[in-house]
């Protein structure tokens, strides 16, 4: 069975109380390239459909995140840009450029989100930007 129809039936599986929410998380953790917590497994459909979220938890994770150089991190965040709408591109791109450069997690979707910044080049200049505070 594939990993994502597998995902699908834990998560259908629950639903239809064929086994607890516990058990679920053990084997959904398993399989997942995203941890899931309790918290989110039995709250998920307040905010995306099972699709999305299998999708998110299956997508191939970036690993060699500290090796994104500056054209690679353009074409990485060209593909956030034209993928607004897929949860799972953006989850694993925005997670990937915000650990290689060091942004809190959430950092770069508020650029592109609330800032409104759509160009590649102004948000790879803001990642490059440090902006920790030495005490």
């Amino acid at each position: 069975m594939d990993i994502s129809k597998e995902m699908r039936q834990l998560i259908d599986d629950i639903e239809v109380g064929k086994i607890s929410s516990e058990v679920a998380l053990t084997e959904i953790n398993k399989i997942s390239n995203t941890e899931v917590d309790l918290s989110w497994l039995c709250s998920y459909n307040s905010s995306i459909d099972i699709e999305t979220f299998v999708r998110i938890l299956t997508i191939d994770p970036i690993t060699d995140w500290k090796e994104i150089d500056d054209e690679r991190a353009i074409k990485i965040l060209n593909e956030t840009l034209e993928s607004i709408g897929d949860d799972a591109v953006l989850k694993r791109n925005l997670e990937a450029l915000e650990k290689r450069y060091s942004k809190p997690t959430g950092k770069v979707s508020n650029w592109i989100f609330q800032d409104d910044i759509s160009d590649p080049e102004e948000l790879l200049r803001l990642l490059k930007t440090n902006t920790t505070i030495a005490l």
